[in-house]
């Protein structure tokens, strides 16, 4: 069987699982962690890793797929010429290899290159712009910061940084 994409409505994507799985479909949405930033607060939470987007699985000869179309929560199958277009299933199976044990895409840490300048993302330096000095092999930075008229080398998670924009 192959793997197919069905767009969803906004932010309807696990509604249409639901009700695609109801109607018998091997349904796959990928799921990322994100952090969740609110009233000072920073919460992890799980979101799709294609808004808008899930993978459904069937064969094409013996399923009746135009009732995906009219699932609650679907806005359509992606087709071209009004025919489904599978998609290759090696995506699939390296999204599927590589969920941890929540059910979310693991994905690599970016790796920062030395003097590119990102953004403190938690902690009292939240918002701090940052110059990054070199990087080791467990996941912490060494950063040169410029602050109250001087500068202070530290050290700071990968989790808590990110790209200056």
């Amino acid at each position: 069987m192959d793997w197919y994409v069905v767009a969803t409505k906004p932010h309807r994507e696990l509604h249409a699982q639901t009700n695609l799985i109801k109607q018998g479909y091997t349904v796959f949405v990928p799921l990322i962690k994100k952090n969740r930033r609110h009233a000072r607060r920073v919460d992890t939470v799980l979101r799709p890793l294609f808004p808008g987007y899930l993978f459904v699985q069937f064969n094409l000869k013996n399923t009746a797929w135009r009732s995906i179309n009219g699932t609650i929560g679907v806005r359509h199958l992606l087709t071209n010429n009004g025919q489904p277009q599978c998609i290759q299933s090696s995506l699939i199976e390296t999204l599927l290899d590589a969920i941890d044990e929540n059910g979310a895409v693991t994905h690599p840490k970016p790796i920062f290159a030395k003097g590119e300048v990102v953004e403190i993302m938690l902690g009292a330096l939240q918002g701090q712009l940052a110059t990054i000095l070199s990087a080791n092999e467990k996941s912490r930075v060494r950063i040169l910061l410029s602050i109250m008229g001087g500068e202070v080398i530290s050290s700071i998670s990968l989790e808590d940084i990110e790209k200056a924009s």
